[in-house]
Formats: structure tokens, C-alpha cells, sequence
């Protein structure tokens, strides 16, 4: 199965606010986690309110996404990413 990662555009401002050390971290661990066979393990399922919502961390960072698939296509769509205090403060519904 194929694995592609895709940004949604408050994600994208989160990476530019971010320090660029941490934003490049950050993007080599995602690109880590998508060439493995299954980067799904990496990640822990979200509850309560931010059900359906998986994360990975990275250091002190959280990256939230969601999954779709389209045929053999698995889409890791980033909707927020922040440290690790502020992350889950985000409307997951803009």
C-alpha cells in the first residue's frame, strides 16, 4: 500500500511559525513514517472530542492528521501541528 502525506493549509502555517530546525524535523520524520511499510503504527488514535484523529509525535511536537484511502492510495491528510501543551486546543472544524 501506498502512503502520501498531505497538508492542509493551517498546517502549513503551523510548520512556517515554527523554529526551522524544528520544521525540518519535523517534515523528515513525516517523510520517515510515510516510506515505512506502515506508518499507522507510529501513531496513536485520538479520543473524545479529536475522535477519529490519529497523532504522531515528534519530540516535544504533535502532528494531527487524519487517514483516507483512495483505492490502494492511503492519504495522511495534516490538518495541526504544535508543542505538545498547545496542540490539542485546535477546532478541528474551522
Amino acid at each position: 500500500m501506498r502512503f502520501v502525506v498531505r497538508y492542509a493549509e493551517r498546517a502549513v502555517r503551523d510548520l512556517r511559525r515554527l523554529d526551522d530546525t524544528i520544521a525540518h524535523r519535523i517534515v523528515r520524520k513525516l517523510r520517515q513514517y510515510r516510506l515505512s511499510e506502515n506508518p499507522l503504527i507510529h501513531a496513536q488514535r485520538l479520543a473524545g472530542t479529536h475522535s477519529g484523529l490519529y497523532r504522531f509525535r515528534v519530540g516535544d511536537y504533535r502532528v494531527v492528521f487524519t487517514v483516507t484511502r483512495e483505492g490502494e492510495l492511503t492519504i495522511l491528510f495534516v490538518l495541526h501541528l504544535a508543542h505538545r501543551k498547545e496542540v490539542y486546543l485546535f477546532n478541528q472544524h474551522p
